[in-house]
Protein backbone atom coordinates (compact mmCIF):
# COMPACT_ATOMS: atom_id res chain seq x y z
CA UNK A 1 0.00 0.00 0.00
CA UNK A 2 1.17 3.52 -0.74
CA UNK A 3 -0.26 6.46 1.20
CA UNK A 4 0.69 10.07 1.57
CA UNK A 5 1.88 10.53 5.12
CA UNK A 6 0.51 13.71 6.70
CA UNK A 7 0.00 12.45 10.22
CA UNK A 8 -2.53 9.65 9.79
CA UNK A 9 -2.00 9.43 6.02
CA UNK A 10 -4.41 9.85 3.12
CA UNK A 11 -5.37 7.90 0.02
CA UNK A 12 -3.25 7.79 -3.12
CA UNK A 13 -6.01 9.58 -5.03
CA UNK A 14 -5.52 12.65 -2.84
CA UNK A 15 -1.84 13.11 -3.70
CA UNK A 16 -1.22 16.12 -5.93
CA UNK A 17 -0.32 14.56 -9.28
CA UNK A 18 1.52 17.73 -10.31
CA UNK A 19 3.90 17.12 -7.41
CA UNK A 20 4.56 13.62 -8.74
CA UNK A 21 5.26 15.07 -12.19
CA UNK A 22 7.75 17.52 -10.68
CA UNK A 23 9.54 14.86 -8.62
CA UNK A 24 9.80 12.57 -11.64
CA UNK A 25 11.22 15.47 -13.65
CA UNK A 26 13.85 15.99 -10.95
CA UNK A 27 14.76 12.37 -10.27
CA UNK A 28 13.86 10.24 -13.31
CA UNK A 29 14.93 10.22 -16.94
CA UNK A 30 12.60 10.44 -19.90
CA UNK A 31 13.69 6.94 -20.87
CA UNK A 32 12.55 5.55 -17.52
CA UNK A 33 9.09 7.10 -17.88
CA UNK A 34 8.95 6.00 -21.52
CA UNK A 35 9.77 2.41 -20.51
CA UNK A 36 6.85 2.42 -18.05
CA UNK A 37 4.45 3.49 -20.79
CA UNK A 38 5.94 0.97 -23.21
CA UNK A 39 5.38 -1.86 -20.71
CA UNK A 40 1.70 -0.89 -20.60
CA UNK A 41 1.41 -0.90 -24.39
CA UNK A 42 0.96 2.87 -24.58
CA UNK A 43 2.50 5.44 -26.92
CA UNK A 44 5.70 6.33 -25.15
CA UNK A 45 7.85 8.69 -27.22
CA UNK A 46 8.38 12.29 -26.08
CA UNK A 47 11.28 14.66 -26.89
CA UNK A 48 10.94 16.70 -23.67
CA UNK A 49 9.44 16.61 -20.19
CA UNK A 50 6.77 19.10 -21.23
CA UNK A 51 5.70 16.81 -24.06
CA UNK A 52 5.85 13.73 -21.86
CA UNK A 53 3.65 15.28 -19.17
CA UNK A 54 1.13 17.09 -21.36
CA UNK A 55 0.82 14.69 -24.32
CA UNK A 56 1.34 11.38 -22.56
CA UNK A 57 0.95 11.26 -18.79
CA UNK A 58 -2.00 13.61 -18.29
CA UNK A 59 -4.19 12.03 -21.02
CA UNK A 60 -3.37 8.50 -19.83
CA UNK A 61 -4.27 9.40 -16.24
CA UNK A 62 -7.50 10.97 -17.48
CA UNK A 63 -8.62 7.88 -19.44
CA UNK A 64 -7.39 5.48 -16.71
CA UNK A 65 -4.76 3.85 -18.96
CA UNK A 66 -2.31 4.90 -16.26
CA UNK A 67 -2.84 5.33 -12.52
CA UNK A 68 -1.35 7.63 -9.93
CA UNK A 69 -0.03 4.55 -8.16
CA UNK A 70 1.82 3.50 -11.35
CA UNK A 71 3.70 6.81 -11.26
CA UNK A 72 4.35 6.53 -7.52
CA UNK A 73 5.81 3.05 -7.95
CA UNK A 74 8.13 4.39 -10.65
CA UNK A 75 9.13 7.31 -8.43
CA UNK A 76 9.85 4.92 -5.53
CA UNK A 77 12.34 3.06 -7.69
CA UNK A 78 14.10 5.91 -9.46
CA UNK A 79 14.57 8.00 -6.32
CA UNK A 80 16.67 5.18 -4.82
CA UNK A 81 19.37 5.20 -7.50
CA UNK A 82 21.70 7.91 -8.75
CA UNK A 83 22.60 11.47 -7.69
CA UNK A 84 24.08 9.93 -4.54
CA UNK A 85 27.20 9.50 -2.47
CA UNK A 86 27.41 5.85 -1.45
CA UNK A 87 29.45 4.77 1.57
CA UNK A 88 30.16 1.07 2.03
CA UNK A 89 30.39 -0.74 5.35
CA UNK A 90 30.90 -4.38 6.25
CA UNK A 91 30.05 -6.47 9.27
CA UNK A 92 33.00 -6.43 11.65
CA UNK A 93 34.93 -9.63 12.17
CA UNK A 94 33.27 -12.03 14.63
CA UNK A 95 30.00 -10.06 14.46
CA UNK A 96 26.71 -11.48 13.18
CA UNK A 97 23.24 -10.24 12.31
CA UNK A 98 21.75 -12.65 14.81
CA UNK A 99 18.30 -13.69 13.63
CA UNK A 100 17.61 -10.56 11.52
CA UNK A 101 17.02 -12.54 8.34
CA UNK A 102 14.97 -15.29 9.96
CA UNK A 103 11.28 -15.55 9.12
CA UNK A 104 9.17 -12.97 11.01
CA UNK A 105 12.19 -11.57 12.88
CA UNK A 106 12.21 -8.31 10.92
CA UNK A 107 8.54 -7.74 11.75
CA UNK A 108 9.21 -8.43 15.42
CA UNK A 109 12.01 -5.86 15.58
CA UNK A 110 9.91 -3.24 13.81
CA UNK A 111 7.06 -3.67 16.28
CA UNK A 112 9.53 -2.69 19.00
CA UNK A 113 10.78 0.36 17.04
CA UNK A 114 8.45 3.36 17.63
CA UNK A 115 7.65 5.36 14.53
CA UNK A 116 8.88 2.76 12.07
CA UNK A 117 6.57 1.44 9.32
CA UNK A 118 5.90 -2.27 9.09
CA UNK A 119 7.27 -4.39 6.26
CA UNK A 120 5.31 -3.75 3.07
CA UNK A 121 3.97 -0.35 4.14
CA UNK A 122 5.24 2.55 2.01
CA UNK A 123 4.33 6.17 2.63
CA UNK A 124 4.73 9.05 0.21
CA UNK A 125 6.24 12.03 2.03
CA UNK A 126 7.27 15.24 0.31
CA UNK A 127 8.93 17.67 2.75
CA UNK A 128 8.67 16.27 6.30
CA UNK A 129 9.51 18.46 9.28
CA UNK A 130 12.07 15.87 10.38
CA UNK A 131 13.73 12.92 8.58
CA UNK A 132 11.11 10.21 8.22
CA UNK A 133 11.48 6.48 7.63
CA UNK A 134 8.91 5.86 4.91
CA UNK A 135 9.59 2.26 3.96
CA UNK A 136 11.18 -0.98 5.15
CA UNK A 137 11.15 -3.93 2.77
CA UNK A 138 12.86 -7.20 2.03
CA UNK A 139 15.04 -7.48 -1.06
CA UNK A 140 17.67 -9.71 -2.68
CA UNK A 141 21.26 -8.91 -3.66
CA UNK A 142 23.14 -11.48 -5.71
CA UNK A 143 21.28 -14.36 -4.08
CA UNK A 144 21.51 -12.99 -0.55
CA UNK A 145 18.48 -11.73 1.39
CA UNK A 146 18.63 -8.06 2.32
CA UNK A 147 16.65 -5.32 4.02
CA UNK A 148 16.12 -1.87 2.50
CA UNK A 149 15.27 1.18 4.60
CA UNK A 150 14.28 4.47 2.95
CA UNK A 151 14.44 7.84 4.71
CA UNK A 152 13.01 11.10 3.34
CA UNK A 153 14.16 14.49 4.60
CA UNK A 154 13.68 18.16 3.85
CA UNK A 155 16.82 20.13 3.02
CA UNK A 156 17.36 23.85 2.66
CA UNK A 157 20.00 25.16 0.26
CA UNK A 158 21.08 28.75 0.89
CA UNK A 159 22.25 30.74 -2.12
CA UNK A 160 23.98 34.07 -1.56
CA UNK A 161 22.14 36.90 -3.33
CA UNK A 162 24.30 39.87 -2.42
CA UNK A 163 25.22 42.38 0.26
CA UNK A 164 24.07 45.83 1.26
CA UNK A 165 25.02 48.51 3.76
CA UNK A 166 22.60 49.59 6.49
CA UNK A 167 23.77 52.29 8.93
CA UNK A 168 27.30 50.94 8.99
CA UNK A 169 26.25 47.28 9.09
CA UNK A 170 26.98 44.92 6.22
CA UNK A 171 23.94 42.74 5.54
CA UNK A 172 24.35 39.54 3.53
CA UNK A 173 21.17 38.25 1.89
CA UNK A 174 20.47 34.64 0.93
CA UNK A 175 17.71 32.96 -0.98
CA UNK A 176 16.51 29.62 0.38
CA UNK A 177 15.75 26.64 -1.84
CA UNK A 178 13.82 23.84 -0.15
CA UNK A 179 14.17 20.40 -1.70
CA UNK A 180 13.39 16.76 -0.99
CA UNK A 181 16.18 14.26 -0.35
CA UNK A 182 15.85 10.47 -0.25
CA UNK A 183 18.48 8.41 1.60
CA UNK A 184 18.58 4.63 1.29
CA UNK A 185 20.30 1.86 3.23
CA UNK A 186 20.53 -1.74 2.10
CA UNK A 187 21.77 -4.31 4.61
CA UNK A 188 22.62 -7.66 3.03
CA UNK A 189 23.09 -11.04 4.63
CA UNK A 190 26.53 -11.28 2.99
CA UNK A 191 27.68 -8.61 5.49
CA UNK A 192 27.56 -5.51 3.28
CA UNK A 193 25.75 -2.26 4.03
CA UNK A 194 25.32 0.46 1.41
CA UNK A 195 24.43 3.88 2.76
CA UNK A 196 23.21 5.96 -0.19
CA UNK A 197 23.06 9.64 0.75
CA UNK A 198 21.29 11.96 -1.68
CA UNK A 199 23.86 14.46 -2.96
CA UNK A 200 23.86 17.87 -1.33
CA UNK A 201 23.64 21.01 -3.44
CA UNK A 202 26.69 22.40 -1.68
CA UNK A 203 30.00 20.92 -0.53
CA UNK A 204 29.45 18.46 2.28
CA UNK A 205 31.16 15.71 4.23
CA UNK A 206 29.10 12.55 3.92
CA UNK A 207 30.74 10.35 6.56
CA UNK A 208 28.98 11.93 9.53
CA UNK A 209 25.66 11.77 7.73
CA UNK A 210 26.14 8.10 6.83
CA UNK A 211 27.09 7.18 10.40
CA UNK A 212 24.08 9.11 11.69
CA UNK A 213 21.84 7.05 9.45
CA UNK A 214 23.43 3.81 10.68
CA UNK A 215 22.87 4.95 14.28
CA UNK A 216 19.21 5.45 13.45
CA UNK A 217 19.03 1.87 12.18
CA UNK A 218 20.11 0.50 15.57
CA UNK A 219 16.76 -1.33 16.07
CA UNK A 220 17.85 -3.57 13.20
CA UNK A 221 21.66 -3.65 13.53
CA UNK A 222 23.81 -1.96 16.17
CA UNK A 223 26.16 0.61 14.67
CA UNK A 224 29.05 -1.01 16.58
CA UNK A 225 28.80 -4.01 14.29
CA UNK A 226 29.90 -1.99 11.23
CA UNK A 227 33.33 -1.07 9.94
CA UNK A 228 34.31 0.91 6.86
CA UNK A 229 34.91 -1.03 3.64
CA UNK A 230 37.71 0.98 1.97
CA UNK A 231 38.03 1.04 -1.81
CA UNK A 232 41.80 1.51 -1.76
CA UNK A 233 42.47 -1.67 -3.74
CA UNK A 234 40.15 -0.65 -6.54
CA UNK A 235 41.71 2.81 -6.85
CA UNK A 236 45.23 1.34 -6.87
CA UNK A 237 44.28 -1.49 -9.24
CA UNK A 238 43.30 1.10 -11.86
CA UNK A 239 46.98 1.99 -12.39
CA UNK A 240 48.69 -1.24 -11.37
CA UNK A 241 50.76 -2.25 -14.46
CA UNK A 242 50.04 -5.92 -13.71
CA UNK A 243 46.27 -5.39 -13.67
CA UNK A 244 45.93 -2.53 -16.14
CA UNK A 245 44.91 -4.61 -19.16
CA UNK A 246 42.02 -6.14 -17.23
CA UNK A 247 40.94 -2.80 -15.74
CA UNK A 248 40.91 -1.17 -19.20
CA UNK A 249 38.19 -3.61 -20.26
CA UNK A 250 35.81 -2.27 -17.62
CA UNK A 251 36.82 1.31 -16.84
CA UNK A 252 37.76 4.45 -18.71
CA UNK A 253 40.07 6.43 -16.44
CA UNK A 254 39.28 10.15 -16.69
CA UNK A 255 41.08 11.68 -13.72
CA UNK A 256 43.38 10.44 -10.99
CA UNK A 257 45.27 11.88 -8.06
CA UNK A 258 48.33 10.04 -6.77
CA UNK A 259 49.95 10.76 -3.40
CA UNK A 260 53.18 9.42 -1.92
CA UNK A 261 54.26 8.93 1.69
CA UNK A 262 55.66 12.48 1.84
CA UNK A 263 52.35 14.01 0.78
CA UNK A 264 53.55 14.86 -2.73
CA UNK A 265 50.72 14.71 -5.25
CA UNK A 266 50.47 14.15 -8.96
CA UNK A 267 47.19 14.71 -10.77
CA UNK A 268 46.36 13.61 -14.30
CA UNK A 269 43.22 14.26 -16.32
CA UNK A 270 42.14 13.98 -19.95
CA UNK A 271 40.60 17.01 -21.62
CA UNK A 272 38.26 15.38 -24.12
CA UNK A 273 35.16 13.53 -22.93
CA UNK A 274 35.72 10.58 -25.22
CA UNK A 275 39.40 10.14 -24.28
CA UNK A 276 40.98 7.96 -21.63
CA UNK A 277 44.15 8.20 -19.53
CA UNK A 278 44.91 4.61 -20.49
CA UNK A 279 45.30 5.76 -24.11
CA UNK A 280 47.41 8.84 -23.27
CA UNK A 281 50.96 7.50 -23.20
CA UNK A 282 52.48 10.67 -21.78
CA UNK A 283 50.12 10.67 -18.81
CA UNK A 284 50.51 6.97 -18.14
CA UNK A 285 54.30 7.29 -18.34
CA UNK A 286 54.35 10.13 -15.81
CA UNK A 287 52.07 8.25 -13.42
CA UNK A 288 54.23 5.13 -13.67
CA UNK A 289 57.40 7.11 -12.95
CA UNK A 290 55.78 8.74 -9.92
CA UNK A 291 54.74 5.31 -8.67
CA UNK A 292 58.29 4.01 -8.95
CA UNK A 293 59.74 6.59 -6.55
CA UNK A 294 61.10 5.20 -3.27
CA UNK A 295 58.14 6.70 -1.40
CA UNK A 296 55.65 4.58 -3.33
CA UNK A 297 52.45 6.39 -4.26
CA UNK A 298 48.83 5.36 -3.96
CA UNK A 299 45.70 6.53 -5.74
CA UNK A 300 43.83 9.00 -3.54
CA UNK A 301 41.00 9.79 -5.96
CA UNK A 302 39.82 8.61 -9.35
CA UNK A 303 37.05 9.52 -11.78
CA UNK A 304 36.05 6.79 -14.20
CA UNK A 305 33.47 5.84 -16.76
CA UNK A 306 32.24 2.33 -16.04
CA UNK A 307 31.73 0.31 -19.20
CA UNK A 308 28.15 -0.97 -19.60
CA UNK A 309 27.18 -4.55 -18.87
CA UNK A 310 25.46 -4.78 -22.28
CA UNK A 311 26.29 -3.25 -25.65
CA UNK A 312 23.03 -1.28 -25.87
CA UNK A 313 23.57 0.46 -22.52
CA UNK A 314 25.55 3.59 -21.65
CA UNK A 315 28.76 4.37 -19.84
CA UNK A 316 28.24 5.78 -16.34
CA UNK A 317 30.47 8.31 -14.61
CA UNK A 318 31.58 7.31 -11.11
CA UNK A 319 33.94 9.12 -8.71
CA UNK A 320 36.00 7.07 -6.24
CA UNK A 321 36.77 9.34 -3.31
CA UNK A 322 39.70 9.20 -0.91
CA UNK A 323 41.10 10.73 2.26
CA UNK A 324 41.62 14.23 0.85
CA UNK A 325 38.17 14.80 -0.64
CA UNK A 326 35.91 12.26 1.00
CA UNK A 327 36.22 8.87 2.62
CA UNK A 328 38.11 5.74 1.48
CA UNK A 329 34.81 3.80 1.43
CA UNK A 330 32.94 6.43 -0.63
CA UNK A 331 31.93 6.64 -4.27
CA UNK A 332 29.49 8.97 -5.96
CA UNK A 333 27.18 8.84 -8.97
CA UNK A 334 26.18 12.20 -10.39
CA UNK A 335 23.61 11.09 -12.96
CA UNK A 336 20.13 9.60 -12.70
CA UNK A 337 20.32 5.87 -13.25
CA UNK A 338 18.17 2.75 -13.14
CA UNK A 339 18.34 0.04 -10.52
CA UNK A 340 19.97 -2.26 -13.09
CA UNK A 341 22.70 0.31 -13.72
CA UNK A 342 23.24 0.83 -9.99
CA UNK A 343 23.63 -2.91 -9.39
CA UNK A 344 26.19 -3.09 -12.21
CA UNK A 345 28.19 -0.26 -10.62
CA UNK A 346 28.12 -1.85 -7.17
CA UNK A 347 29.04 -5.32 -8.44
CA UNK A 348 31.96 -3.93 -10.45
CA UNK A 349 33.28 -1.88 -7.54
CA UNK A 350 33.17 -4.84 -5.15
CA UNK A 351 34.68 -7.25 -7.71
CA UNK A 352 37.63 -5.06 -8.67
CA UNK A 353 38.34 -4.00 -5.09
CA UNK A 354 39.71 -7.46 -4.36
Amino acid sequence: MIAQQTGAGVAVSQIDVNLIFELLRLQATLDQVSNLLKQKGLDHSAPSWEEMINRRLKPYLHDKSLSTEDLLLLLREVEEHGSQHVLLYRLSRNETFGSLFDENELERRLVEAPGWPMVGEASFVNLPDKPTIVEVRRDWKEGHPSVIVKIVEKRIHKRRKGTEQDKGDLIVRYSQEVYRAVNVVRISADGLAEVRVFSHKEAASYEGEALGILHRLAPLVSVTKWESLPLNKLRNNLLDPKKRNEMKKHFKLRHTQQRDANGNRLQAAVGILSSDIYEAQGLIGSLDLFGQEKNASHCDRAAVYLQPARSNEREIAVVLHGDTNGQPNEFSIGSRISRQEYEHILQSIIKYNE
